[in-house]
């Protein structure tokens, strides 16, 4: 080896080599970060390209696995529930909900508000990234919710504003098994809800723009495996990248 080579080793073991530790996919757009950034930073290139509704937006990381393997093991007991059951319409439900789960478009989302006027001025909600990739998706205002779960199928509806979720019942075909008396609400900045919809629960709770509702399954007192499919569902869709 030359001394030139020796020399040029030296310096990559003293010194290392320059990478990228973060890289963010912001609608479509690739950056790369060889120090941490705060979310700040990762925000100004578009913060204000756009009107941005803030609430729905939602970071995901892309290089781990949890979503999918909460999407497995969903499959998994919905597929057990079925082969252990003698109603063939509760089958057909639990199908149906295997169907629509495998079509979502899943990424493990950071537990993280985005907005960029609250990162510029609260350190707090300015936290650096860790080392990993990412996904970042911002939006405009929605004007719908998707309602899905042990329904027919799956539908986005127009957002009714000043209106509790009750309101979105006569869009909502449910399968056999389904529970009627309540709704599970997903808002877009990933809180979850539950909310009643029957007559002696009501209970007038709204659905932000770009909410995902879902009907979840009656849960019998013998059997809590369907509270455990229940929990899953909406652990899930917390996860779901909505098209």
């Amino acid at each position: 080896m030359s001394k030139a080579m020796i020399a040029a080793a030296a310096l990559l073991l003293c010194c290392g080599v320059s990478h990228a530790e973060v890289n963010v996919d912001i609608n479509g757009q690739r950056y790369s970060y060889t120090d941490n950034p705060r979310l700040a930073e990762v925000l100004k290139p578009h913060a204000l390209q756009q009107n941005w509704y803030w609430s729905a937006a939602a970071l995901y990381r892309t290089d781990t696995q949890r979503a999918e393997k909460l999407r497995q093991q969903l499959l998994a007991l919905a597929t057990e529930l079925a082969q252990q059951s003698d109603d063939a319409q509760l089958r057909d439900s639990l199908a149906l909900l295997q169907a629509q789960v495998n079509q979502w478009q899943l990424a493990d989302r950071v537990n993280m508000r985005v907005d960029y006027d609250a990162a510029t001025v609260v350190p707090a909600l300015n936290p650096r990234f860790d080392t990993g990739s990412y996904r970042l998706v911002l939006q405009r205002r929605p004007n719908t919710v998707f309602v899905g779960g042990a329904v027919r199928r799956e539908v986005s509806v127009p957002h009714l504003g000043a209106s509790d979720v009750a309101a979105y019942t006569a869009s909502i075909k449910m399968t056999p098994g389904a529970d009627s008396e309540q709704l599970a609400i997903v808002q877009p900045d990933g809180r979850v809800i539950k909310a009643g919809i029957s007559y002696f629960n009501r209970s007038n709770t709204e659905a932000m723009p770009g909410a995902q509702l879902l009907v979840l399954f009656t849960e019998p007192m013998l059997d809590q495996r369907f509270s455990t499919l229940n929990t899953l569902l909406q652990q899930l869709a917390v996860h779901r990248i909505l098209p």
